[in-house]
């Protein structure tokens, strides 16, 4: 079968969307030595081929990327007959050339949360998702948690052709010399600075917190309806002991969560988390919302506060700090390779029909 990706993800190379399509795409090119893939590109995007079925194909364009999706991508699926088409960031073209159409749902942020949303995406997800799950042959939504939110919103879908693929965490080892006794006093939160990660109101509860020595360590890229947090942080009595550190190489990501006292992740919705299970491959305990995807993935292994109560997330902090727990044995069950061959499962069920 010959199956095209729209790759345009690997844009904001440093979104949990981008490192789910990496992974997912890294395994399947040692999985899958039968099927022939084609990487859909509008300008040439690293990323390394080393399975001989893989190619790009590279479409320049001056066009918005969702222009580019709808209106150019289609002409090419049908130029290279492509059998099955995976829009991996929930969007696919509404003309497919008779392909296939498999949809990976993230999130449905745009309709729980518009407020925090870009105008621009949030358009572009109200207009064009609900047309992407009708034509969508296979829908992957990434926990049990979004699943059920799409069941719920949409009453078009009855759940037949809806498989959860979840995103995984790296496969990252704590230090041969590492022990708790040498984690250092500083909270870390790490999310893009949005207003979906609810950083103001962790900032309002660290001002809760006695200890003058404790830092917060906040770890992202730039996203977007931010300048409010900027503004809080800058009147901030405890502004001294903010730390806004951007985007970080994968080395100092893994020091930071082997160091720090504990992750802090006080998002008010994900479809996933994968913090999470970075926070947790590094021994690093795991302060985070309920009533979320979050206790789906961490289960009994994190401790959970109301996210949107300043007062719960101030006191969980407290507790925590006045009896750390480290050396949580996490059982876990998420790989990307799992989830590799079950996203390959799907796109093999339709090589008959």
């Amino acid at each position: 079968m010959r199956i095209g990706i729209d790759i345009r993800a690997f844009k904001n190379g440093q979104t949990g969307i981008a490192k789910y399509l990496r992974n997912l795409m890294d395994c399947l090119q040692t999985i899958d030595t039968t099927n022939e893939y084609f990487l859909f590109e509008p300008r040439d995007i690293p990323y390394n081929i080393h399975n001989a079925k893989w190619q790009k194909i590279c479409i320049p364009t001056r066009m918005p990327g969702i222009l580019w999706q709808q209106f150019i991508i289609p002409f090419y699926l049908k130029k290279h007959h492509i059998d099955i088409f995976w829009a991996p960031e929930q969007i696919a073209p509404v003309y497919s050339g008779g392909a296939k159409i498999v949809t990976t749902v993230h999130d449905l942020v745009v309709y729980r949360f518009p407020d925090s949303c870009q105008k621009s995406n949030l358009y572009i997800q109200k207009c064009l998702l609900p047309l992407t799950l009708r034509r969508s042959s296979a829908i992957l939504p990434v926990s049990n948690y979004i699943k059920n939110e799409l069941l719920t919103k949409f009453s078009f879908l009855d759940g037949s052709n809806i498989s959860v693929i979840t995103n995984a965490g790296p496969e990252w080892s704590v230090p041969s010399n590492y022990s708790p006794k040498n984690r250092q006093n500083f909270l870390l939160c790490v999310g893009n600075i949005e207003p979906r990660k609810n950083l103001i109101r962790l900032i309002k509860a660290f001002e809760k917190i006695d200890d003058n020595d404790l830092q917060l360590v906040i770890v992202g890229p730039e996203g977007w309806k931010n300048s409010e947090f900027y503004s809080v942080i800058e009147y901030s009595p405890k502004k001294s002991k903010i730390v806004i550190k951007g985007f970080v190489s994968e080395e100092e990501l893994k020091t930071l969560y082997v160091t720090c006292k504990a992750l802090v992740y006080p998002s008010i919705y994900e479809g996933f988390g994968i913090p999470v299970l970075e926070a947790f491959s590094m021994d690093c305990p795991v302060l985070t919302s309920g009533n979320s995807a979050m206790e789906e993935i961490a289960g009994e292994c994190a401790i959970y506060f109301d996210p949107w109560d300043i007062d719960s997330i101030a006191e969980k902090i407290r507790l925590f700090l006045a009896a750390p727990e480290y050396g949580i044995k996490f059982g876990n069950s998420y790989s990307w390779s799992k989830s590799a061959a079950m996203l390959l499962k799907v796109f093999e069920s339709f090589r008959f029909k």
